[in-house]
């Protein structure tokens, strides 16, 4: 379709037609890139972006779908969660936001290690802190890839480290009442390769496949060291049995008769630990007495 343009122009003059403008450069009508783009609310391209060392400044969000090894927003941080924060009085904090979009009151919060996570706290209050320390008190602050701790009025940015606990905690400084659990996972199981006589399970554990290669080995389960839901698997691939030894303090109950005590796992088997509280815990699985 011809279009007709505007007789007369002066310089710099624009036009706009069929969704495209156009500016007159002082000897003929050329397409104006830059006004086409910021018109266009929802630009395609039609191959790679080139950004020729220049930023992409402004607010919002960067969304895209399967982020993974092959889909990369290089030089920037990939929040993988992101919640905002009220309260109800000074009983809970509520949570808005990744996996508890209706709101939750003092919710379980469930982060993945080697991800970054974001709380957003804009109440000018209810100093929100990361800590070691069960809920009920201010604790000791966990630091390790947390900026802005005790965050009163801004964006709390947790950085997972590969070695953070299972469990850690949020507390509000001000009130004993408003707090919470978070859980700490791996993105996928992981698999520990021991080949030694003796092993004790530590917190990171959790979640964790411990693969045993010595014959005769003691493993023991600690009390005092998991959380309510942490998981441990044990492996025996060595040629004989291995000792699964409860630990002082602990109670573990073997899910096929209710018996407590130590369990024998013989060769090519594997247990699962499944932890009800710090002191108690089942087993279960095969070649398991």
């Amino acid at each position: 379709m011809a279009i007709t343009f505007p007789a007369s122009p002066s310089l710099n003059d624009t036009f706009t037609s069929g969704g495209k403008t156009f500016q007159w450069n002082g000897t003929s009508w050329t397409v104006n890139q830059e006004a086409n783009i910021l018109t266009d609310t929802s630009p395609q391209l039609g191959g790679n972006l080139d950004l020729n060392n220049n930023d992409i400044t402004g607010s919002g969000d960067i969304t895209a779908a399967n982020i993974n090894a092959t889909t990369k927003i290089g030089g920037a941080k990939v929040i993988s969660g992101k919640w905002n924060l009220t309260a109800s009085g000074s009983s809970h904090y509520i949570f808005t936001g990744s996996g508890v979009y209706g709101g939750s009151n003092d919710p379980t919060i469930h982060l993945i290690r080697g991800q970054s996570y974001e709380f957003v706290n804009a109440m000018n209050a209810h100093p929100f802190r990361i800590q070691s320390t069960p809920n009920g008190s201010t604790g000791t602050q966990y630091n390790d890839g947390v900026t802005n701790n005790d965050v009163s009025n801004g964006t709390l940015t947790f950085d997972v480290p590969f070695d953070a606990p299972s469990t850690l905690f949020y507390q509000c400084t001000a009130h004993p009442n408003m707090g919470g659990a978070i859980k700490i996972v791996n993105s996928k199981l992981d698999v520990y390769f021991h080949n030694a006589s003796t092993y004790t399970l530590v917190t990171t554990d959790a979640g964790r496949i411990i693969r045993e290669a010595t014959n005769a080995a003691n493993i023991t389960v600690p009390s005092a060291t998991f959380s309510s839901g942490d998981a441990v698997t044990i492996f025996n691939v060595s040629g004989g049995n291995n000792t699964i030894t409860q630990g002082s303090g602990l109670t573990l109950y073997n899910t096929a008769d209710g018996a407590t005590g130590n369990r024998t796992l013989a060769a090519k088997g594997m247990a699962t630990i499944l932890f009800m509280d710090a002191n108690e815990a089942t087993i279960s699985g095969s070649q398991l007495t």
